[in-house]
């Protein structure tokens, strides 16, 4: 892993049908979890029977509530606006994307802002799986967002090639 902000080691936790191609070794940020009856889970635990496995950064939603402590505005990544990443499950256990826009510098969604839509629509669970830059969407082909990276000599936005796509 690699150390964040405060210091701490972050675990990723990948699997490409059925390969862990990253074990997870500590408890750490959460992860969606698809597993092959093609149910979702998100959790930190590594669990038996998963068939993709993408790694999250922030809880947003736990057990239908927002996480209290994004709205701690002594932390800066709780009060910066950025495009998003959201994954998350509803009482159905149906998965839920959103995937917000917002172009730098700091237009866009705060943590517990990402959290109450979620919660909003349902959502039970929820992580930021990854924002800013790394946020695209498209459907058929067509962007649906505009990517948050700005080319310096063009002013054009483009989007970030990414590892996974879901």
């Amino acid at each position: 892993g690699e150390p964040t902000r405060d210091g701490l080691e972050t675990k990723d936790y990948t699997v490409s049908n059925g390969e862990v191609c990253h074990p997870r070794t500590i408890a750490a940020p959460p992860s969606l979890m698809v597993l092959n009856d093609n149910s979702i889970v998100i959790d930190h635990r590594a669990t038996p029977n998963v068939r993709q496995a993408f790694s999250g950064v922030i809880p947003l939603v736990e057990n239908g509530q927002v996480v209290a402590s994004l709205y701690d505005m002594s932390k800066p990544d709780n009060t910066e606006g950025h495009a998003r990443n959201i994954e998350g499950e509803n009482a159905a256990g149906h998965q839920m994307v959103l995937e917000s826009e917002g172009v730098y510098p700091n237009q866009g969604l705060k943590h517990y802002q990402a959290a109450e839509i979620m919660q909003q629509y349902g959502a039970v669970t929820a992580a930021f799986m990854s924002g800013g830059g790394d946020v695209s969407c498209r459907f058929n082909g067509q962007s649906l967002i505009i990517p948050e990276n700005i080319n310096p000599a063009t002013g054009a936005h483009f989007e970030r090639p990414l590892p996974n796509v879901f």
